[in-house]
């Protein structure tokens, strides 16, 4: 190393943790419309897709929904709002499924219920949502224990 540059000190901690998303209420107007809206009908047209084409590819697809859904909770501090994000962003996505479907030729490669499924999509895109926002809450640091006297 050339003597006329330092050395950079080790990293702190703090430096080296993986920083949270951004809030869904910082976000402009624009970015909470299209998260809100346009990604679950997207979402929802690429399912409908995937539900006439192979069972692997719905449920690939579907894991990667769920795997959506908790991260899109990450940007929420409280379950409420994300559970209710989830909640709106899950029944778009199964509405969306179950019209599209409709103007799609062939059969359905699993079993697909089109009362049911809008129902099961807003529990478990709510439920992986208010998951997400618990993910993004700081951990509590563990007691010092060199600080506990042992109880004799």
């Amino acid at each position: 190393m050339p003597e006329n540059q330092k050395q950079k000190p080790f990293a702190s901690h703090d430096e080296r943790s993986i920083r949270a998303p951004l809030l869904f209420a910082e976000f402009s107007r624009v970015r909470q419309v299209v998260s809100l809206l346009v990604i679950p009908i997207v979402f929802g047209v690429v399912a409908a897709l995937t539900l006439k084409w192979t069972a692997p590819a719905w449920w690939t697809w579907q894991a990667l929904g769920a795997l959506g859904a908790v991260l899109a909770g990450l940007e929420h501090r409280r379950r409420r709002s994300a559970a209710l994000r989830g909640a709106v962003g899950g029944l778009l996505a199964a509405m969306t499924v179950v019209c599209f479907r409709v103007f799609l030729t062939g059969e359905d490669v699993t079993e697909f219920n089109p009362v049911s499924f809008p129902l099961f999509a807003v529990i478990a895109s709510a439920g992986l949502h208010a998951g997400g926002a618990m993910l993004r809450r700081p951990a509590r640091p563990a007691p010092d224990v060199t600080t506990h006297e042992r109880a004799r």
